[in-house]
Order: structure tokens, then sequence, then C-alpha cells
């Protein structure tokens, strides 16, 4: 019973499913057919990849009032002030180990509190011109340039400040170079 059922339903979707069709072609001998296959080499997208090593120093720096014994008003007075730096914590060590070439542009912002800070950087390398590093791609198969960039502040803190305060924020721009 079952069977016949099974038939039923299956003649039933058949012909309710509208058109059927169906094709034949008469071949009097067996053959082959065949089907080209097309390639092409795709060279890998480089996209770019960026990683840099950056390391900074402690950023710390006493600033020092060397003070002189005035021996008309007999008293000590400041006398050119100093900033100072202990085992060149004012260092920032970059390394560009990406795929293209990389500026990096320096900058410090002082703390509204601490207006009267600026501050200044230096490096050696003759890549560095107006607080911005430019550094190339390393040659394939050998170790990254190293840069030194150092920080000096400049200008004056008040008395009160007797710990290690922050007084500001270097900040690091990087970019790939403009044309």
């Amino acid at each position: 019973m079952k069977k016949i059922v099974s038939l039923v339903l299956t003649a039933a979707m058949v012909l309710s499913t509208g058109k059927i069709s169906a094709f034949a072609a008469t071949q009097t001998e067996l053959t082959s057919v065949n089907g080209d296959v097309n390639a092409q080499y795709v060279p890998g997208d480089h996209t770019a990849t960026y990683s840099l090593d950056i390391t900074w120093g402690a950023m710390q720096f006493d600033y020092n009032v060397n003070e002189a014994w005035n021996t008309q008003s007999h008293k000590w007075e400041p006398n050119d002030p100093a900033w100072s730096v202990k085992n060149d914590s004012n260092t920032v060590t970059v390394k560009n180990n990406s795929s293209v070439a990389v500026d990096a542009v320096f900058s410090f912002a002082n703390k509204d509190e601490y207006n009267t800070v600026s501050g200044s950087f230096a490096c050696t390398s003759q890549e560095f011109t107006a607080n911005k590093l430019s550094m190339e791609i390393a040659a394939e198969d050998t170790a990254a340039t190293e840069h030194i960039v150092t920080f000096m502040p400049s200008g004056s803190i008040p008395s009160s400040v007797e710990n290690y305060t922050n007084v500001g924020t270097i900040t690091i721009t990087l970019s790939e170079p403009q044309e």
C-alpha cells in the first residue's frame, strides 16, 4: 500500500511542476569532449605592512636651580637654572621594520598648568630634520637602522613640583612619506 501511495504522490508532484524538458542527441559513435582550462599568474597584493620598534626612555628630568650667595643682599638667589637628565633616560629609539618607508614626526605639548615648559628634539641621523625622522625600508636580509632621538625640556617649573610630575606629552606621528 505504501508503494502505491508513494507512486501516486510522485506522479502528482511531477505533473504539478509544469513543463518538463528532456534533451537528447543521437550519436553514431562515442567520442571525447574537450574543455579548455585558462589560468594567469597574479602577483601578490603587497599591501603595506607597518612594523616599528619604538623604545622610550624614562623621560625623567631634573630642573636644577643653582643658587648663589649674593654678597650684597646676603641671601641665596637663583643663578642659571638648568635641566638635567640621568642615564640617557631622555631618548626614544625608533626602528622601521615596515615594508614601506615611514616618516616619524616628533612633537611636545605641555600641560596647561606647566605652560612655561617647552622642549626640543635632536638626532644624529642625517634623516632627521625639523623634528621629522625619515626612515627608509631596510635592505633585504639586514637589520633595520636604529635611530635615537633625544628630547630636552626648556623653560621652568614652579618650586612646588618636588616629585616627578607629568608636565607634558611627546607625540610621534607616523605616516608614509609624501612625494
